[in-house]
């Protein structure tokens, strides 16, 4: 299938990428107050985007409810195929697409009843798609948005939060389909507490890793961003933050295996990460962030859709640490729904989302929209002024960033002034990564050092501690 329209290219903030916009389907929407459609979006192994995406199309006096799936296949031609669908009696939204090694796609989503929700799980087998119910929980106020994170080998484990009846609470689940059956396990409990949401990563042994909004009952009690993750023999809890109000995160781990989280705190986005068993947050000039990505230099992409806006918008930061903006429509058009991004295989965003051109009953667009440089170009960030950043501070392994406009040296001493390492810089951007070895290869014993990066006048100086 052809995109059905493909928007006016414009430049944005300044920057010589542009966005491309492409219409890759249509579906109907009811007047305010409104239906929300979400959107997954992943790339596959040449760069290409693929989404899976709610569906709703009038028939009658039913309405036909599916789960969507379109990958491009070409320069522009869209292949879209149904996953999923009922005519009036389920609702279907909320999905999770992740692609495999092999670019099979594998979604998991909300299959809705009058009493009952469903956590369903689709994957691709030659030209069919092969349905799974994973748990079935009843309705609550607070939809079950499932979350899928795939194993090396393909295999799907799902977290989020569901109604148990038997305690009238809402608690975090995480399901494992190990042989032909899923193993369903209830992570977090609370008499005085709700689970809500939970995003699912794993490590390099298939570890998950699982971020959920722990919600207060009343007014005097405030949500909590809490972090679990799994060794070899047990579940572990770190609190992450603890605002008044908090909403669905997204999580991805760094290659170090350490987590990286964006969430809305009151109505403003953070970025968090753990360093040293510790969080750090960063505030995002953003409302009401849905999904984050890092790329290849481990810097955060956001997808956004602010409800005061009722606009998606895109945020990244840059090595220098600042945040940009970015909308992707303008008024009377509105979203309806969470976008969703991802990246190519050169760090150029995709985001995708669902827009009508005004606020009324009528057709919604499912929009993917890339930020290009040409057809070759990869994509850019704004190179910052000279810097030097050291990631983490305390570790035995560093990253290194360097940003300057000609080539320089690296130089490590300890407290007391010895030289004990030494490399050159090439000229350009670049990034290496120390594990706090002599040049001979031997280890350098734990303390207090300093590393120097020295191109043209620029003198630049970090402090590592080496555990």
């Amino acid at each position: 299938m052809r995109p059905l329209l493909v928007f006016l290219v414009f430049l944005s903030w300044g920057y010589p990428q542009e966005w491309v916009k492409e219409q890759i389907d249509t579906c109907d929407f009811p007047a305010y107050p409104i239906d929300f459609l979400d959107v997954s979006l992943a790339t596959n192994r040449a760069g290409s985007p693929c989404v899976a995406y709610g569906w709703l199309k009038w028939r009658g006096d039913s309405s036909l409810w599916a789960i969507r799936y379109a990958e491009r296949r070409g320069m522009n031609e869209w292949h879209i195929e149904m996953v999923d669908s009922s005519l009036g009696l389920y609702i279907y939204n909320f999905p999770s697409l992740r692609l495999d090694s092999l670019d099979r796609p594998h979604i998991a989503y909300l299959k809705s009843g009058a009493n009952y929700d469903r956590v369903v799980y689709a994957t691709r087998a030659d030209s069919s798609w092969l349905l799974e119910d994973v748990d079935s929980v009843v309705s609550a106020s607070l939809h079950t948005v499932p979350n899928l994170a795939l194993s090396a080998t393909g295999v799907p484990h799902l977290a989020y939060h569901a109604y148990d009846t038997a305690s009238g609470l809402l608690d975090l689940r995480y399901a494992l389909r190990w042989a032909d059956s899923w193993q369903i396990q209830v992570l977090w409990r609370s008499d005085t507490r709700r689970a809500w949401g939970g995003t699912i990563a794993l490590g390099r042994k298939d570890r998950p890793s699982i971020a959920f909004a722990s919600l207060g009952q009343g007014t005097p009690q405030r949500d909590s961003l809490l972090y679990l993750w799994r060794d070899s023999t047990e579940w572990h809890t770190s609190i992450v933050d603890t605002p008044y109000y908090a909403t669905l995160p997204s999580m991805q781990l760094d290659s170090m295996e350490r987590p990286r989280l964006v969430y809305t705190w009151d109505g403003t986005a953070v970025y968090a990460f753990l360093e040293d068993s510790t969080w750090h947050l960063e505030w995002i000039p953003a409302n009401f962030a849905h999904e984050m990505k890092l790329d290849s230099r481990e810097l955060p992409h956001v997808a956004a859709f602010p409800p005061l806006l009722w606009l998606p918008f895109y945020y990244y930061k840059d090595l220098s640490g600042s945040w940009h903006e970015e909308g992707l429509e303008k008024h009377p058009a509105i979203a309806r729904g969470d976008p969703s991004v991802a990246l190519d295989q050169r760090d150029a965003p995709y985001v995708a989302y669902w827009f009508q051109p005004q606020l009324a009953q009528g057709p919604g667009y499912l929009v993917v929209a890339h930020k290009t440089v040409g057809v070759e170009s990869p994509f850019q960030h704004p190179l910052p002024s000279p810097q030097f950043v050291v990631f983490p501070s305390i570790s035995r392994q560093f990253c290194f960033l360097f940003s300057a406009e000609s080539s320089g040296n690296l130089k490590i001493y300890t407290s007391h002034g010895s030289l004990v390492f030494a490399r050159p810089i090439p000229l350009g951007l670049s990034s290496w990564t120390w594990h706090a070895l002599r040049p001979s290869g031997k280890p350098l014993p734990k303390g207090i050092y300093f590393a120097r990066f020295e191109s043209g006048p620029l003198r630049l100086s970090r402090k590592l501690v080496i555990q």
